[in-house]
């Protein structure tokens, strides 16, 4: 039951985290931190079948560089520990405005490939096409290109949409993973 509660607390904190526009500055460096504790826990209690695999290690690899690139970008939590020079620096900020997107492509396929239910063909094709709404509304391709992607500095609202673009997108990747997981099954 503690896993399962740590893998929602994991998934809503990076739907949190990836929601950063309408995320003041102080929860987001807070919880983008606090992530690295939950994924500690998270491998820690997983030992005994954590596997070093591709999926695995890109993964640990995507959010290192994002939690990394968000110390360095840090406007509260970390302001007076890290020179201001990295919070100009454009690589830096690319890094920091690209990476979580892999981060969160990676976890949703390592979710998928782990969910512990049977989710239905019918079911992953809604997600999948639901993801492409998702995808186009959040410009995941200029992301994942590294291309500065211009949007409101900040809302100060929440916006449903936004949230529903970034969970569809999010589930797509779920969805993907779990039929990459039994695609075998699909073969025959």
């Amino acid at each position: 039951m503690r896993k399962f509660s740590l893998d929602i607390l994991l998934f809503a904190t990076m739907l949190y985290l990836m929601c950063y526009r309408f995320v003041p500055r102080f929860p987001h460096e807070l919880l983008g931190t606090l992530i690295l504790i939950m994924l500690g826990i998270h491998i820690y209690w997983d030992r005994k079948a954590f596997r070093w695999n591709f999926l695995n290690s890109i993964l640990i690899l995507t959010f290192a560089i994002s939690i990394v690139s968000g110390i360095l970008l840090s406007h509260e939590l970390f302001r007076d520990l890290i020179d201001g020079a990295f919070r100009k620096n454009i690589l830096v900020h690319k890094l920091h405005s690209s990476i979580p997107y892999f981060a969160m492509i990676f976890s949703g396929f390592h979710l998928g490939k782990n969910l512990w239910f049977k989710l239905p063909i019918p079911i992953c094709g809604i997600l999948i096409a639901s993801g492409i709404w998702g995808s186009i509304q959040n410009s995941l391709l200029n992301h994942l290109i590294f291309e500065r992607v211009h949007h409101a500095e900040r809302h100060p609202d929440f916006s449903i949409e936004l949230f529903l673009s970034i969970l569809t997108m999010y589930l797509m990747f779920v969805a993907i993973g779990y039929l990459w997981k039994i695609r075998r099954r699909l073969r025959s």
